[in-house]
């Protein structure tokens, strides 16, 4: 279970949190505004004295994935074409028609910028179940919105502090 500082951060939203459903075995930060401290803890027992508000929900593998809708199949594919944009490229040369899957920049770098942001499986699926849900990327530091322009035909997101537009072909 990745509890590291990334991946506090990464659960530190609003889309995320507000799937909680309050259960036992459930992963926690707990902040000590006194001391300023950090404490980790495996949820096991809900009592009165319990504050939801005190404490970040730690998202595990198995809970992450069942916040993606579908068959068990599709949750597969979908993951691998997250994770292996290649594999679904659409980019190509206009004027050829030629598709190179294997060889797409476009594809490459992004497959090449997901493997080296994220470190854990938690983070692989939780930047998954952003992408899905949310369509909201990671940029190293805060969830950023990403929006398809379906007139221009581009991909919009700010990965590098700048807007970049990239153009994508069928």
């Amino acid at each position: 279970m990745d509890s590291g500082e990334t991946y506090i951060k990464m659960c530190d939203c609003p889309e995320i949190q507000k799937q909680r459903v309050i259960a036992n075995g459930d992963f926690e930060v707990r902040f000590k505004h006194n001391r300023g401290q950090v404490e980790i803890h495996h949820h096991r027992e809900i009592t009165a004295h319990y504050k939801p508000e005190d404490h970040l929900w730690l998202p595990r593998q198995d809970q992450l994935q069942e916040m993606v809708t579908g068959d068990l199949t599709s949750k597969v594919y979908s993951f691998y074409i997250f994770t292996h944009p290649e594999s679904a490229c659409l980019h190509g040369n206009r004027e050829t028609g030629y598709f190179n899957r294997e060889y797409c920049k476009i594809c490459t770098d992004e497959r090449n910028r997901i493997f080296r942001t994220f470190t854990s499986m938690e983070q692989l699926w939780l930047a998954f179940v952003m992408k899905e849900l949310h369509n909201k990327l990671w940029d190293g530091a805060k969830w950023i919105a990403q929006e398809l322009d379906k007139a221009s035909r581009t991909v919009r997101g700010d990965l590098n502090g700048d807007e970049e537009e990239e153009e994508w072909e069928t």
